[in-house]
């Protein structure tokens, strides 16, 4: 099991989709066979559908897009929408995608709802769950407030699952 440690962040870190972005890469790069390949800021369109982000990173062998969704509510409701929002992009778009809703904090009942819809999530409070193509994340705090998390540093956890193979070059360096 890969350990990170995490530090909550300002709200001003929040606004910025670029820190949003380094969290996701930071988490996926503790995994020895990922290799991450570009990373696109501005809104993705595909077949009419949009997600803020994508990452486009290796897996061993195979390419993965991961869809980005930005959310700065994270209340059932929002995430309801944003996740249905997320799977349709994901299912629209071509070869092997995974979807990911990151959120200043995701309740449990939050996470429930993205769970239920395939998909993965992360938020500043330090929780976290990522499950596709051999990575298996899985980061929980206490269910309360993002207001009432200390900024203190927050240790999540990554598995990586018995099929994993590693591959060579597990330095996190970002290809171009």
């Amino acid at each position: 099991m890969v350990k990170e440690s995490i530090l909550v962040a300002s709200e001003a870190d929040m606004e910025n989709p670029s820190e949003w972005m380094d969290r996701l890469r930071d988490a996926l790069l503790q995994v020895p066979f990922v290799r991450i390949h570009q990373i696109a800021l501005s809104p993705v369109m595909q077949n009419g559908l949009e997600a803020d982000a994508e990452l486009q990173l290796q897996i061993q062998k195979e390419s993965w897009a991961i869809l980005v969704e930005i959310s700065k509510n994270g209340e059932p409701q929002r995430v309801r929408m944003a996740a249905e929002q997320l799977r349709r992009a994901v299912q629209n778009h071509p070869g092997k995608v995974y979807g990911v809703l990151m959120a200043p904090f995701l309740s449990n009942a939050s996470r429930e709802i993205l769970k239920n819809a395939g998909l993965g999530w992360l938020d500043w409070a330090g929780n976290s769950f990522l499950s596709f193509s051999g990575i298996h994340r899985n980061g929980a705090q206490p269910d309360q407030s993002f207001q009432d998390t200390p900024a203190t540093n927050i240790t999540l956890c990554a598995e990586i699952g018995p099929a994993a193979t590693p591959v060579p070059d597990a330095t996190g360096a970002l290809e171009s």
